[in-house]
């Protein structure tokens, strides 16, 4: 599989996730969660993702590289598999935690932050993509929530929101701030309903 689509299609698999062409949250403001540098091991999943990527752990880092604002984190996949890295950064919205992963155009990973000037060429795309995921730590033990998909398009059609006619899937044009002002009033249990989550521990 082309690894460039392999976050698109993980997120497929995996049988959920919330694409939107907004992010939950502007990236100035956000911090780095340094207590999640490390590595992750695959303990349990519902959907598809582990067993079709042969994804194992997640090894999650900080880098400092010039240029990226400072709440900017990586993960990279490790398993039989191509690796796959993702960009993200952390939102708090009352007591729960949110990634927003940044997707470059034609839907691939990101992977061209590693490199000073990698954030500024990606801001200057016309589209830019997300997926926003709910994210649970406590101590040693991790939780991803992808987000229920089908429920997001329902939620979208209902707020007669448009979406960009992607062949993959449909990102929807969420206006700037909406996501978080719904999860605000409404929380996140209808959206992230625990259909599609990875959890992971912390490797010693």
């Amino acid at each position: 599989m082309n690894r460039y689509v392999s976050l698109v299609a993980a997120a497929l698999l995996c049988g959920g996730c919330v694409p939107v062409t907004e992010p939950l949250a502007p990236v100035d403001k956000a911090e780095q969660d340094k207590d999640l540098i490390g590595t992750w091991a695959v303990k349990k999943s519902k959907g598809q993702l582990v067993q079709a990527f042969e994804f194992e752990a997640l090894e999650v880092s900080a880098p400092a590289v010039k240029g990226n604002p400072k709440g900017l984190m990586r993960w990279s996949t490790t398993g039989k598999s191509d690796t796959m890295t993702a960009w993200f950064y952390f939102t708090t919205i009352g007591k729960d935690t949110y990634a927003t992963i940044l997707l470059a155009e034609g839907d691939r990973e990101v992977s061209s932050l590693d490199k000073e000037g990698g954030y500024a060429k990606w801001l200057k795309e016309k589209e830019k993509k997300y997926f926003v995921f709910k994210v649970a730590r406590a101590g040693d033990k991790l939780t991803i929530d992808c987000g229920n998909y089908e429920t997001f398009v329902k939620l979208m059609t209902d707020a007669k929101i448009g979406h960009n006619g992607n062949k993959h899937f449909w990102y929807y044009h969420t206006p700037a701030g909406w996501l978080r002002e719904h999860l605000e009033k409404t929380g996140p249990a209808k959206l992230y309903d625990g259909s599609s989550v990875i959890e992971l521990e912390r490797k010693k």
